[in-house]
């Protein structure tokens, strides 16, 4: 069954983690992955890390069954529903390097024992790389894009659109990784125009949603070929099944060639 997962950084606010809870009740979300809470709910549904940084969310309608959930660790926090684990992961940009490093290393610990599995990772690493949007490459970011390489993960994030928006500044700073095994499963990856009352805009993207489709164009300076998870790559084209139609060649053709734009936006972002 379609999962919707909801992404958001609350900068911690009241009331916009208030409206981040009537958000996901009205796109009926199925989980939440928040950053920087405003504090940790009393119901049930809540799961939160260590030091209330980080948290998943469960609303009340939502069918979406957790199974398992992870030991508290700093940064970040995960849940299991079914073969699938879902985390939310945030570091503060004024942790200094030997936190950050520690906290990588964590959270690179966590993920190495669901290797090769179904695993969604949602959070704000206040880390830039290109590899993701960014028109630089920043420390956090080259580690971090390390970690994804040698897990052999894809970057969900598409296109160069901004998450956090604080006047003139815009940055893309809210993440989105999968495993290889989660690549052809996650679609509609989107930034939402909604309002938010932060600096941070909500992230939305469907887990066995709708067909994958093509809903951006390639930035200009092409694809991260160092990034480049080919094992993904050749899952989501043999999953496609492009095969030519009753149409013209280059009706087929220009399906075809969406259909390799679409993989490589997802592979190789």
């Amino acid at each position: 069954m379609a999962k919707r997962i909801l992404q958001i950084n609350l900068n911690p606010c009241r009331v916009a983690q208030a409206l981040a809870m009537q958000k996901a009740c009205e796109m009926q979300a199925d989980a939440v992955a928040i950053c920087e809470q405003n504090a940790n709910e009393k119901r049930g549904g809540w799961y939160s890390d260590l030091n209330g940084k980080a948290a998943i969310v469960v609303p009340p309608a939502s069918e979406f069954m957790v199974d398992e959930v992870g030991p508290e660790r700093t940064g970040y926090v995960w849940v299991r529903s079914g073969s699938r684990r879902l985390y939310s992961c945030y570091i503060s940009p004024n942790a200094d390097w030997t936190e950050f490093r520690d906290f990588l290393e964590s959270l690179e610990g966590s993920l190495e024992d669901w290797r090769g599995r179904n695993t969604i990772v949602c959070g704000d690493f206040n880390a830039k790389s290109p590899d993701w949007g960014a028109t630089r490459e920043d420390r956090r970011g080259a580690a971090l894009s390390e970690i994804v390489s040698r897990l052999d993960w894809a970057v969900t994030n598409r296109g160069d659109y901004p998450t956090f928006q604080r006047g003139v500044s815009e940055s893309i700073l809210d993440l989105t990784f999968v495993s290889a095994a989660m690549a052809t499963k996650i679609n509609g990856w989107s930034v939402l125009e909604d309002e938010t009352l932060g600096d941070h805009l909500y992230v939305a993207f469907w887990v066995d949603g709708p067909t994958f489709a093509v809903t951006r164009k390639r930035r200009e300076g092409g694809w991260a070929i160092k990034m480049w998870n080919k094992e993904a790559f050749s899952d989501i084209i043999r999953g496609a099944s492009v095969v030519p139609d009753s149409g013209t060649i280059e009706t087929s053709m220009g399906r075809m060639m969406e259909t390799v734009t679409a993989a490589l936006d997802l592979t190789a972002p």
